[in-house]
C-alpha cells in the first residue's frame, strides 16, 4: 500500500494519466487509486496491458488517448 500511495503521490499533478503494463498491478494501482485517491483516479484516461513496450509504443498509446482525452475535453 504504501509503494502504491508513492506512485499516487508521483502522479498526483499531471493532468491526464495512462496506466500501462504486463500482468494485474496496473489494475491494483487503478482500484487503489478509486478507493483511497479518487480525485487523482479521475484522471486516468485508460488502463492498458502491454508486454514491455518500447519508448515508440509507449508514445503511440499515449498519443491515441491524449490526443482522444483532449477533444473529448474541448467538446464539453
Amino acid at each position: 500500500r504504501a509503494y502504491l500511495d508513492e506512485v499516487v503521490s508521483a502522479v498526483k499533478d499531471a493532468q491526464a494519466i495512462l496506466i500501462v503494463g504486463p500482468g494485474s498491478e496496473k489494475t491494483v494501482l487503478y482500484k487503489h487509486m478509486l478507493k483511497s485517491h479518487p480525485e487523482v483516479a479521475d484522471k486516468v484516461t485508460s488502463v492498458e496491458s502491454a508486454d514491455h513496450p518500447t519508448d515508440g509504443q509507449l508514445l503511440a498509446l499515449a498519443r491515441k488517448y491524449f490526443v482522444a482525452s483532449d477533444r473529448m475535453r474541448l467538446a464539453i
